[in-house]
């Protein structure tokens, strides 16, 4: 099967913008798919756990250092330091390529202030402890970084990603393709204009105590087999079968307020976490549950449902860096909630 290695890419960002770009140009002729703070998407939620969320679902990691420590987090440590030793943490196999002679950079380019000087030269001494490379100029970089990869994707295979259609088994691809099908479909009455509004006979919508399945992806991961390993990781999918109303009832107090969509996604995997089979948590050939995550067309889906029904609605919520599309209950939700969550004296028989 056609793997794609996904790679983080850590650098401070405002003096190595042209550095980045020919970094991220070398990975995408390696048909590697690049990860770094230009795919951040803006949210609320903290800053640093998002981030580390991302270099877990990496196969490789990727600092460059030039003559910045960068922006330093409440603790005194740089995100770009922070996130080499994240990584180092999860044992993901990485790379840095330090410039070879910043004394030569721009003032601009360079720390001014003693104190992070002196921590990007404990920095630099850290990386070159481990795999590390050298660089003069953009150019050069991304012919170092094409070479270096390529080496390291051959010494440590990664689990890397493949088409869903090639992992899946059909009964869950089907399950896929029907769920695709149906996000068609009601985006094109949205479009058409006879869906925006909540549908006022939704009789004949899915809600209540009819089923639903919702996709989710599950990494899993055998402890007993060496880092490097490219068994040692497995992704496996399921599909956790619910009701629109126990559904509802675990989002609904969450939507009460109003979240980000991000955060709405996160809600998705522990409401799966809660009701994953035990083959799953405790399979036979030891592999062990590591993490789950929504489709995005199961997302979507449901998104679009409770939408239709009324239940749900989005707005914009305003974040210290710009706005965010936001999902909360709509009144009709809010009613909903209260009526089948609202615990109720029993019935007393005089």
């Amino acid at each position: 099967m056609d793997k794609r290695y996904q790679v983080f890419v850590s650098s401070t960002y405002q003096d190595l913008v042209e550095e980045r770009n020919e970094v991220i140009k070398a990975l995408l002729e390696l048909d590697c798919i690049p990860c770094g703070m230009e795919y951040f998407p803006a949210a609320s939620e903290d800053q640093w756990s998002y981030i580390k969320s991302l270099i877990d679902y990496c196969d490789y990691y990727v600092v460059i250092i030039g003559g910045r420590y960068g922006s330093v987090a409440p603790d005194g440590i740089s995100y770009t330091q922070k996130e080499y030793l994240y990584a180092l943490e999860r044992n993901i196999p990485t790379i840095a390529f330090i410039h070879s002679n910043p004394g030569k950079l721009p003032a601009d380019r360079t720390e001014m202030e003693s104190d992070n000087r002196r921590k990007l030269g404990a920095f630099v001494e850290l990386v070159q402890q481990r795999l590390c490379k050298s660089w003069t100029s953009s150019h050069e970089l991304g012919a170092v970084v094409s070479r270096s990869i390529t080496q390291l994707i051959k010494r440590n295979p990664r689990i890397g990603w493949i088409r869903a259609d090639q992992a899946i088994n059909s009964d869950a691809a089907q399950e896929i393709v029907l769920l695709s099908k149906r996000i068609r479909e009601l985006e094109e009455q949205i479009s058409n204009g006879t869906i925006n509004a909540p549908i006022q006979d939704s009789s004949s919508l899915s809600q209540g105590d009819d089923p639903i399945s919702i996709i989710f992806n599950v990494n899993l991961e055998n402890t007993s087999l060496k880092y490097g390993n490219p068994e040692r990781q497995k992704r496996d999918i399921i599909a956790i079968e619910t009701t629109w109303s126990e559904l509802f009832k675990y989002l609904s107090p969450h939507l009460h307020s109003g979240i980000p969509e991000g955060t709405l996604k996160n809600l998705f995997g522990r409401f799966a976490e809660l009701r994953l089979p035990d083959p799953v948590r405790q399979r036979s050939d030891k592999y062990t549950f590591s993490s789950v995550r929504i489709t995005s067309e199961s997302f979507n889906v449901i998104k679009v449902q409770y939408t239709a029904l009324g239940m749900i609605e989005t707005y914009m919520l305003e974040t210290e860096r710009k706005s965010v599309l936001a999902w909360r209950l709509s009144r009709r939700g809010v009613d909903y909630m209260y009526n089948t969550i609202a615990i109720r004296k029993p019935d007393i028989n005089v």
